[in-house]
């Protein structure tokens, strides 16, 4: 699924499937990608937003603490937006 059609298919969960148990709902992994797909173009932005910023010295402090030379080779894997990445990189 597509960011546009999650956009365009209108709410991901409605209140009456969140009134019972949603991971029991029989089609969650769906809606699970459906979800993602909506926010990923925003993610970054909303993160940002949400913790005042503070997410980028959280990364920061983070890359510090790992303590990564020159020489050192970073793996990482399901990156997400790939923002860790790019402060280990720095």
């Amino acid at each position: 699924m597509t960011r546009d059609q999650a956009s365009s298919s209108g709410p991901i969960w409605s209140a009456s499937a969140l009134t019972g148990d949603p991971h029991q709902t029989a089609d969650k992994a769906n809606r699970v990608k459906a979800m993602f797909a909506a926010i990923a173009g925003s993610y970054d932005r909303n993160n940002r937003l949400h913790s005042l910023g503070r997410d980028q010295a959280w990364r920061r402090r983070a890359a510090a603490l790992a303590s990564i030379g020159p020489a050192d080779r970073v793996l990482d894997v399901a990156c997400g937006t790939g923002d860790l990445t790019e402060a280990l990189a720095r």
